[in-house]
């Protein structure tokens, strides 16, 4: 295989969030928007032509948030403690389907809090729990992809 640094780097937008789910015995509401421009840097490592594994990190720059809960729009002044910048991991594997086309998977997970929260109630995951987060809340998102090169 082959090995290139830097190399797939593109801006991009990313909305970011939670939601709780609703039950018939629990029907309090909340939701969040995050909305994120995100700037992937990648290494990536080429393994058999067709099988092209990623890894890097995310700078993040948060420029707008909302939310709602059962009383409707949350107030700006819940929504002031959440940081600007996240940094995460970004790990994926792409396939080459043919020339033009790929489709990938891509996991990614915050290396620190997007806020100063101590008491969230948030269930950290697999990432998480191997790195000792029990405080503030992280972004953690799995993508699927499918690209298609028009040139």
């Amino acid at each position: 295989g082959q090995g290139k640094p830097l190399d797939a780097a593109a801006v991009r937008y990313a909305g970011k969030g939670a939601q709780k789910v609703t039950t018939t015995d629990d029907t309090e509401v909340y939701k969040l928007a995050l909305h994120y421009i995100d700037l992937p840097l990648m290494v990536t490592y080429t393994l058999k032509k067709k099988v092209i594994f990623d890894l890097g990190f995310v700078p993040g720059y948060l420029f707008a948030k909302n939310g709602e809960d059962s009383g409707g729009p949350l107030p700006k002044e819940f929504l002031v403690d959440f940081k600007k910048l996240d940094i995460a991991l970004l790990m994926g594997i792409n396939y080459q389907i043919s020339k033009k086309m790929k489709a990938n998977i891509r996991y990614s997970y915050s290396f620190m809090s997007i806020n100063d929260f101590t008491d969230t109630n948030a269930i950290y995951g697999w990432f998480g729990n191997l790195f000792g987060y029990h405080t503030g809340d992280y972004n953690n998102y799995l993508t699927l992809g499918l690209y298609y090169q028009f040139y």
